[in-house]
């Protein structure tokens, strides 16, 4: 159970880190939702992987 809770927290923690990362870059370079959209897909996209290694490795 407690492999759960790290593959969830590792899958919000991305999506997280590309949302903030994406903001980030809309505020320096002055765009509105582009790095944003980029960045919560682009954090998708590594929290699945992140998720499917961590699901990989549990299952032997």
């Amino acid at each position: 159970m407690g492999e759960d809770f790290i593959a969830g927290g590792d899958f919000f923690g991305a999506i997280m880190a590309g949302f903030l990362l994406g903001l980030g870059g809309d505020y320096i370079f002055g765009t509105r939702p582009v790095f944003v959209v980029s960045g919560i897909i682009a954090g998708s996209i590594t929290g699945f992987y992140v998720m499917f290694r961590h699901l990989k490795d549990a299952s032997g």
